[in-house]
């Protein structure tokens, strides 16, 4: 590495923070796309711990990189109106945002707070419960599993060391990993609430509490490995700390952040408990998608990959893709509209040979209500 490299690195660099203001990274790439027999050429600009998980997403290993450099915003904006790619994708901290409007498609964040709403009755909350998760119950009386609530510091120590960090590291180099003073932090304010087996904590939650709401802020396996415990012990952490808060008169459980992709397995987790999305309020950086009109490979992605979007007044939409033929639409929205974890999400757009069609999941609703008492 130059010497100007590692002046221009230097955290709190003039320089850098003056680049940064100014240029980006960018690169343009073409692999495999995953499910499918084609390639898909991407361009892509901002940051690289992202780039990691979007690559995963959309290839089936790793591209051929085409063009890699620091470019200007100015350039980026020409680069993507010139749409020599099938799919461009772009995570910029939100000041840069506004140089780049009216060329992209939609923008969101990469994460979108989820909440579940425990006001009501118990059995009113196990209602929202995914099949998947109602037979939570039965697992733990299965398997034998209890809770217990603890404010000791050693358990802290157990909880980061052999859940925590073990769990964490699995999902790859570009995960964010909290440090032992943030868990310490958090655990100040509240406690972990631990899946028990045989008398010995397997899984743990880390949870502080918010006004009415009690935060559920980090999640730990034990050695990381589900494998070797029983079956549902992740899941019978959330169904404790649902339990628990109700049981301590909480309103809320917020599930913190998760991906803003339908499918993505954290989101999807959390939706099957009844959990909302909402945006991440806290977000420094926006997702910007640019998409080529009727571009087949981009409709292809987002068939596989919906994506969650900024809507009108502070709600969410959610993008996908629709590849059949024209005289199915219809029915695959509606299937689209019944089976996807659309909690939260006002408005299903989607992409399809035959144009974009925009649909309002409320008075979807309200219309199909309308036929039923017809």
């Amino acid at each position: 590495m130059s010497l100007l490299t590692r002046v221009i690195q230097a955290p709190g660099n003039r320089i850098r923070n003056l680049l940064d203001r100014h240029f980006t990274h960018a690169e343009l790439v073409e692999g495999k796309l995953k499910e499918s027999d084609q390639s898909i050429r991407l361009l892509y600009a901002g940051d690289a711990r992202f780039r990691a998980y979007f690559y995963d997403l959309i290839f089936d290993g790793a591209p051929i990189v085409f063009r890699r450099e620091r470019i200007s915003f100015k350039h980026l904006r020409e680069s993507v109106a010139r749409q020599d790619f099938d799919l461009s994708v772009a995570l910029l901290p939100h000041r840069n945002e506004p140089a780049l409007r009216g060329v992209y498609s939609y923008r969101g964040t990469q994460s979108v707070r989820q909440i579940v709403d425990i006001s009501g009755s118990w059995d009113e909350i196990v209602r929202r419960f995914s099949n998947r998760n109602v037979r939570t119950p039965r697992r733990i009386r299965q398997f034998g599993l209890e809770y217990r609530v603890s404010n000791d510091a050693a358990d802290l120590d157990t909880f980061y060391h052999k859940m925590y960090l073990p769990h964490v590291r699995k999902f790859g180099a570009g995960v964010v990993v909290d440090s032992y003073a943030d868990m310490k932090s958090w655990f100040s304010q509240g406690f972990l609430v631990l899946v028990i087996e045989s008398g010995k904590p397997i899984v743990g939650g880390l949870c502080h509490p918010e006004g009415e709401t009690l935060v559920f802020q980090k999640i730990g396996v034990l050695d990381g490995d589900l494998d070797q415990l029983p079956k549902g012990a992740q899941s019978a952490a959330y169904y404790f700390v649902l339990q628990h808060a109700k049981d301590r008169g909480f309103k809320r459980v917020s599930f913190m952040y998760s991906p803003a992709f339908l499918k993505d397995g954290i989101f999807s987790h959390k939706a099957g408990w009844g959990a909302v999305a909402s945006r991440y309020e806290k977000a420094t950086s926006s997702l910007l998608y640019f998409l080529p009109s009727d571009n087949p490979k981009a409709i292809f992605f987002l068939s596989r990959n919906p994506v969650i979007v900024a809507g009108d007044d502070g709600t969410l939409d959610a993008v996908t893709g629709y590849g059949g033929s024209p005289e199915d639409l219809a029915a695959a929205t509606d299937e689209m509209l019944r089976s996807q974890p659309l909690a939260g999400v006002r408005r299903l757009i989607v992409h399809s040979a035959s144009g974009v069609q925009i649909v309002d999941k409320l008075q979807k609703h309200k219309a199909l209500a309308a036929d039923e008492r017809r």
